[in-house]
């Protein structure tokens, strides 16, 4: 039994919940993974994150499509999620994780830990760690091609975190302060939300139509 690498913060789905539960079985799966994090070792499948908020976007959108998170004991049902060093986030029957030569791991319970599976390309000396969501606004941002590069303000040195669903999540984030505007009667600010979430994807129905009757409102 082979084991999957755990760097950063991971969320493990076995093979057999996505062929069974996910559109398209494993190869849906690893299509819509949205980095280049996925591997597998044919039991287990990883894909790994730089921040706790991006994670929490993947595991709920796999969550939508019919996989469970949480068994009724509160333990990990059909996937789970590791962080490294620290390991799993909450109890997993299925499911041991262990650092081996400096390297966090993942494997099937009662199993013995095999060889390390990892994406390709990935070297032990590059291992990545997350940074805390809390830390993320303190420290000076500049986003470049969906990679935010945060500069340490005491030693000006440069970390590089990977942010697959930043502008899903900016585009969320806009829609609630328009939703909010709306609510305090501050209907100009509501539009100009409204046309900034817009310039990043499509609205839906409803969004939509509040958008036209804020800008025809504006233009009288």
């Amino acid at each position: 039994m082979m084991a999957v690498l755990c760097e950063a913060i991971n969320v493990i789905v076995p093979v057999e919940v996505l062929d069974r539960r996910y559109p398209g079985g494993r190869a849906g799966y690893k299509a819509d993974v949205p980095n280049a994090t996925f591997c597998t070792d044919g039991v287990l499948t990883r894909v790994g994150f730089m921040t706790p908020i991006d994670t929490q976007e993947w595991a709920e959108w796999v969550q939508d499509l019919g996989v469970v998170l949480q068994a009724p004991d509160d333990t990990f049902a059909e996937m789970a999620v590791v962080e490294a060093p620290s390991g799993l986030t909450r109890p997993c029957h299925w499911l041991e994780t262990g650092v081996v030569d400096g390297v966090m791991s993942a494997w099937v319970a009662g199993a013995v830990r095999g060889e390390l599976v990892a994406p390709q390309g990935w070297l032990p000396s590059g291992q990545w760690g997350f940074i805390p969501d809390e830390e993320l606004p303190g420290v000076p941002m500049v986003s470049e091609g969906g990679i935010d590069v945060l500069v340490d303000p005491q030693t000006g040195r440069p970390s590089y975190v990977g942010r697959p669903f930043r502008d899903v999540q900016s585009f969320d984030e806009m829609v609630r302060t328009a939703n909010d505007a709306l609510l305090g009667h501050r209907f100009g600010e509501a539009c100009d939300w409204l046309e900034a979430a817009a310039a990043l994807r499509p609205l839906d129905r409803n969004w939509a139509g509040i958008l036209a009757i804020l800008r025809e409102s504006r233009d009288q």
